[in-house]
C-alpha cells in the first residue's frame, strides 16, 4: 500500500490498525470498526463454509507441443574447443530455453541436460556498390 495515502492508528480494544486518509475525514475510529464488522459478517453470509481458493502449484507449466514447427536451427562451427558432447547451434531469437530444448529432444532425438542461450546482435556490412551500410539479422546463440 502507498504509505502517503494510509494512517496508521492505534485503538485501545483493537490494537494497531491501517485506514485510509479519506476515511478519517468522514468516520470515526468506532464507526470504521462497525463497518468492519459488518463488512465480515456480509462475507460470511455470502461463504457460509469459509471457502477459499488454494494455489495447487507454483511451478513452470510446460506449454502445448505443437507438431508442425518450422524454426531454423543452423549447427554453428565454435571458434572455442567444446567436449565432445557440447554443440552449438544458431537459432531463431523468439525461441526460448523449453523450447529449443525440448526441439532438439523431440526432432533429433538428443539427450539434452541443460541449454545456453546468449543473443547476437547482426553484424553491420557495408555494400561497395551502393556504399551504404546495413545490418545483418540477429540470432540467438545456443550452446
Amino acid at each position: 500500500r502507498n504509505s502517503h495515502k494510509m494512517k496508521y492508528l492505534i485503538h485501545r480494544e483493537y490494537g494497531p490498525f491501517s485506514v485510509p486518509k479519506t476515511a478519517l475525514k468522514t468516520k470515526t475510529v468506532d464507526e470504521m470498526i462497525v463497518d468492519h464488522k459488518k463488512k465480515k459478517e456480509w462475507e460470511k453470509y455470502l461463504n457460509p463454509k469459509g471457502l477459499k481458493p488454494t494455489i495447487t502449484s507454483n511451478f513452470y507449466k510446460i506449454g502445448n507441443e505443437q507438431d508442425f514447427v518450422s524454426h531454423n536451427f543452423m549447427l554453428m562451427r565454435s571458434f572455442k574447443p567444446y567436449k565432445s558432447n557440447i554443440a552449438c547451434f544458431r537459432v531463431n531469437p523468439y525461441l526460448t530455453k523449453p523450447e529449443i530444448k525440448q526441439y532438439l529432444m523431440k526432432i533429433y532425438g538428443l539427450n539434452v541436460k541443460k541449454v545456453h542461450t546468449t543473443n547476437v546482435q547482426g553484424k553491420i556490412m557495408r555494400d561497395p556498390m551502393k556504399n551504404t551500410r546495413y545490418r545483418k539479422n540477429d540470432f540467438k546463440k545456443a550452446i
